[in-house]
């Protein structure tokens, strides 16, 4: 069975490149949709699109380093419901792990889904994104790649991105290893499990050629890793002094005004109906009137760090560090930090890594005997 193929890249197009690897996968009817960031009317601007007419796919642009909404809601959107079709899906690292959380928590369908994942130099902020292609045109991805990978401190990358030491997946069905290769020459895709074996040996690849993995792409990857875990342990460190206290955190989210936009935008925040949005959280006005006498004042809107806190508890384990919510905060706070940062303690005590692979059970869903016995003697 087939491990790598190399497919051409022609003058430097790479989504041409792309767009053949799609298309075969459509036209082959080894998937009845495609589900991959496409180039919107505008010409311009990147969303993830549902796509099942391969003459559909000439705006795609899988390597565009935006994500305006998280590719893992909105797959699990598609499959929450067993679907009738099978989708290959393009996600990048840290959407796949969302995906398999939600998934987990039978908010998603693995079965159905081929996953196609990438190496992940980063992303950017959506008005950065245009700012670079308004200065680079269609060569924006790999202008992006290349300055990623050779650690452009100008390059305006997600703080979330520097510090995610997941550039990689290795559970995904198939993936195209972009460290290491020439992506002016060859675009190299590599499957990573027996369907996505099954899959490539059945797609009729024109001009595509068996490879092997890239000679020099573990030192890169292994070199990425080094890099990011070192800026994101001098974060934990930054924001543990930062939140060591309540004054501390409530400093930090000072200026939050409940718009609840990373609840909204969080991948793994599952629920249907959150409890902040019921009547729970909508006062009686004479309670206002109380807190302010008894206080002599009261900061409105109320309960913002009491929202935070419970997002921390609620989703702790479940965090891959995205940064979906710090984008989607209209007064940028640090949401993100503080959150990779609480759910780093909560992971690192349940020896727990979300989105590592399907078969890990979800912390507190399993029973242990031999578990936090430093809390109660025997």
């Amino acid at each position: 069975m087939t491990d790598c193929v190399s497919l051409p890249v022609d003058s430097g197009n790479i989504n041409e490149a792309f767009k053949g690897f799609f298309s075969n996968l459509l036209e082959q009817d080894e998937v009845q949709a495609v589900f991959l960031p496409m180039r919107q009317p505008d010409g311009v601007m990147v969303m993830h699109t549902l796509v099942r007419d391969p003459a559909h796919l000439d705006g795609l642009d899988p390597l565009a380093p935006v994500t305006p909404t998280s590719a893992a809601r909105l797959l699990s959107a598609l499959t929450f419901k067993k679907p009738g079709y099978r989708i290959a899906a393009f996600l990048r690292p840290c959407d796949f792990r969302a995906y398999l959380e939600l998934a987990k928590l039978k908010q998603a369908d693995l079965d159905q889904v081929l996953v196609i994942t990438t190496d992940c130099s980063g992303r950017m902020e959506p008005r950065d994104f245009l700012a670079l292609v308004a200065e680079e045109g269609d060569r924006a991805a790999l202008a992006f790649h290349e300055r990623a990978v050779s650690n452009d401190d100008t390059l305006a990358r997600l703080p979330a991105c520097r510090v995610c030491e997941h550039p990689v997946h290795d559970s995904a069905d198939l993936a195209f290893r972009l460290l290491g290769t020439d992506l002016n020459q060859e675009l190299v895709i590599c499957a990573q499990t027996d369907p996505g074996r099954a899959a490539l040996d059945r797609l009729d690849l024109e001009e595509a050629q068996s490879s092997e993995e890239p000679g020099d792409r573990a030192g890169q990857v292994d070199a990425l890793i080094k890099t990011r875990t070192s800026e994101r342990d001098a974060l934990f460190q930054e924001y543990e002094e930062k939140a060591s206290s309540f004054a501390g955190l409530r400093n930090l989210l000072k200026t939050c005004i409940n718009c609840y936009n990373c609840r909204a935008a969080c991948p793994v925040c599952y629920c249907r109906e959150c409890v902040f949005l019921t009547d729970t959280f909508r006062h009686d006005p004479e309670q206002y009137f109380r807190w302010a006498g008894k206080r002599g004042q009261v900061k409105l809107p109320t309960d913002t760090a009491f929202f935070h806190i419970t997002r921390m508890i609620h989703i702790g384990t479940l965090c891959v560090g995205c940064g979906q919510c710090s984008t989607a905060c209209p007064m940028d706070l640090p949401v993100m930090e503080l959150f990779r940062t609480a759910a780093h303690r909560a992971q690192t005590r349940f020896g727990y890594e979300p989105g590592r692979s399907p078969d890990e059970p979800l912390p507190l869903s399993v029973f242990e005997d031999q578990e936090f016995l430093e809390l109660g003697a025997d």
